[in-house]
């Protein structure tokens, strides 16, 4: 039987402060600058993330958990 991954956790270890990789996750201007081309950002639980890299790859995701400076847990919403 094929195993189906579900889900994937990824962690990413940065040597900078808190404040400044929560910035530059959620504020659509600093976003832009390091990762994506395009991005918005409804940064609550319930909100949206539109995130546009440029080179044809484009996700939409629900903003499921936020620990601000700590943690944004995003899930990516079905395609219809």
């Amino acid at each position: 039987m094929e195993k189906v991954i579900d889900s994937v956790k990824r962690e990413i270890f940065v040597k900078a402060s808190p404040e400044k990789v929560w910035n530059a996750l959620t504020v659509p201007e600093e976003r832009n600058r390091w990762e994506t081309r395009n991005c918005e950002l409804d940064i609550r639980v319930g909100g949206t993330v539109s995130l546009d890299y440029g080179w044809g790859v484009s996700y939409v995701c629900a903003v499921v958990e936020i620990e601000e400076n700590r943690k944004l847990v995003l899930k990516e919403k079905m395609r219809g």
